[in-house]
């Protein structure tokens, strides 16, 4: 379930290995350029990208583009993007294929394709987002914690030191 989250609780600090690693978003890239497996029947961007992240082996729920835009549990906001990272604007979300060239993969109504986030026609749409997945949200790993340190899934009042 997707929420808002307040400006505070974009700059958590979050454990680098909770976030994807330049392998792993490379893994994502490859399975959205892998031309043996078509996702035709894809309804739009966030299905697309949601089967693509599957595929890869990093789940989330299904959730819109605007859903990722306010931000939800599976991603952390970031400034600095890197290859298999989601660019959101309200409308549409894609897959960062290079920080360097700004670039992304984009559902052309030709087929997939490359394009430049900063071009104008991107920059039309306003500033977009740059998430990276979680492979462990914080709280998921308390969740989780409890369950193996006090037999349920109720969360601990305050999380433990390690």
């Amino acid at each position: 379930m997707a929420s808002r989250r307040d400006d505070e609780e974009w700059n958590l600090p979050i454990g680098e290995n909770l976030l994807l690693s330049p392998d792993e978003g490379l893994d994502i890239l490859a399975a959205a350029l892998d031309t043996r497996h078509r996702l035709t029947d894809e309804r739009d961007c966030s299905h697309l990208v949601h089967a693509l992240y599957q595929r890869a082996g990093f789940p989330y729920p299904y959730s819109k583009s605007r859903e990722l835009y306010a931000g939800i549990e599976q991603f952390q906001a970031i400034a600095q993007p890197q290859p298999g990272d989601l660019i959101v604007w309200w409308e549409p979300v894609e897959i960062i294929v290079s920080s360097t060239k700004r670039s992304f993969s984009s559902a052309l109504g030709s087929g997939r394709g490359v394009e430049r986030y900063d071009s104008s026609d991107w920059r039309q749409r306003g500033r977009p987002r740059f998430f990276r997945y979680l492979k462990d949200s914080p709280s998921l790993a308390a969740r989780r914690h409890c369950r193996n340190k006090c037999g349920g899934d109720r969360l601990p009042i305050a999380l433990p030191e390690n």
